[in-house]
């Protein structure tokens, strides 16, 4: 079966860019594996309850599949654009947002992935959650770059994601719009 390199990404307040890939094995073409894919996050951020967990300043504008070679190296890609902006007025800080945790079936650090998704708004701090379509993660897989130690799987191979949960609890990813340097005032003791 073919692999697949995908994309979900957009903007932040027009300036910054935020972006979630993800791998799969499927049988489908290409074209037909973007088309499940960008439907499944179009689903997602079209979803009121889900447009309401982001400021209108953070936009879904973009998916993309890509056909990789065995050694997981792009070689075409298939585009979607897509306007779905949030809905809510204010958004936390760009570098802060939720984690989606994907695990397989192994039980070490190998079998588990994560997305940082976009910042949410002010408001998504009391809420209980929301929901990510099932269509955006079907056939997904971990990539395992290099050889786990004593774990029996062999360099550039998969996995799939057999689970996901999201946690409640905000994370910051520090490589996202954070790029400012502290400033340190002097302190007189």
């Amino acid at each position: 079966m073919p692999n697949y390199l995908h994309t979900a990404s957009g903007t932040l307040a027009s300036s910054f860019s935020w972006s979630i890939t993800a791998k799969s094995v499927s049988p489908g073409t290409e074209a037909a594996t973007e088309t499940a894919w960008a439907a499944g996050w179009a689903a997602c951020f079209g979803l009121t309850a889900f447009k309401a967990e982001y400021a209108a300043n953070v936009e879904l504008t973009e998916t993309s599949t890509s056909t990789a070679t065995a050694m997981w190296k792009q070689s075409t890609i298939t585009r979607t654009t897509h306007a779905l902006p949030g809905t809510a007025t204010q958004s936390l800080p760009y570098q802060t947002g939720f984690v989606v945790s994907l695990r397989t079936a192994l039980a070490t650090k190998f079998g588990r992935g994560r997305w940082f998704m976009p910042p949410t708004a002010v408001t998504s701090l009391d809420t209980g959650g929301f929901i990510l379509s099932a269509a955006a993660a079907a056939n997904l897989v971990l990539l395992h770059r290099l050889a786990p130690i004593g774990c029996g799987v062999a360099a550039l191979s998969t996995t799939p994601v057999i689970g996901a949960d999201l946690a409640n609890k905000l994370v910051i990813q520090k490589r996202r719009a954070d790029k400012s340097a502290i400033i340190r005032s002097e302190i007189t003791v």
